[in-house]
């Protein structure tokens, strides 16, 4: 039935999901929804940002920045362990998150086999505590070959990041080691072949 309104596409479709899952979280500065769906467009899991099962969600603790970065579980984290818990593999998926990943949830998502990422946000996370200046995230992005699609996001909005290589900005000190993977070309940011 044709009501005249353009039909959303898939990435639009799930990226409002993670919208509405967003708003279980009860943290008052940073709500995140993240959704899981396999490469046949199926929601295989969803999570939001929040203390572990069975732990008040105490105002005090989401309220302290310190206090809330030691016990809140990331919504990627969540989503991941969600489907763990109830045997369900994302191998292949792709992961719809509100807000770009932290460098420990981009480590998560590269472990759970998931092979791209969606987000509508425009920004890092201004202080990601294991990653500040954003290169370890982007670099384990390339290497791993997780395919990126954030629109709003100056370093994703036409192509990647440039291949990590020690320079301004990455001191050899601080590249991760080589590996036969480390020459690979950057991961294009096109439409996967589910859509």
């Amino acid at each position: 039935m044709d009501n005249g309104e353009p039909v959303l596409d898939w990435d639009e479709y799930f990226v409002g999901i993670t919208e509405a899952v967003s708003r279980k979280s009860k943290d008052p500065n940073c709500p995140v929804g993240a959704v899981i769906v396999s490469q046949d467009h199926l929601v295989i899991s969803t999570g939001y940002n929040g203390m572990a099962r069975g732990l008040k969600d105490d105002r005090e603790t989401l309220s302290d920045k310190l206090k809330k970065l030691n016990w809140v579980v990331h919504a990627e984290h969540n989503a991941i362990l969600n489907a763990a818990r109830n045997g369900v593999s994302t191998h292949g998926c792709t992961l719809y998150v509100n807000k770009f990943p932290c460098f420990a949830c981009m480590m998560v998502i590269v472990q759970a086999g998931i092979v791209r990422l969606y987000t509508n946000d425009h920004e890092y996370w201004k202080h990601d505590p294991l990653d500040a200046a954003h290169e370890g995230k982007r670099y384990v992005q390339r290497v791993a070959k997780i395919e990126i699609v954030a629109p709003n996001h100056p370093d994703y909005r036409l192509e990647p990041p440039e291949l990590m290589k020690p320079g301004p900005g990455l001191s050899k000190a601080s590249s991760p080691p080589p590996s036969a993977d480390s020459t690979s070309a950057p991961v294009q940011n096109k439409p996967s072949a589910a859509q």
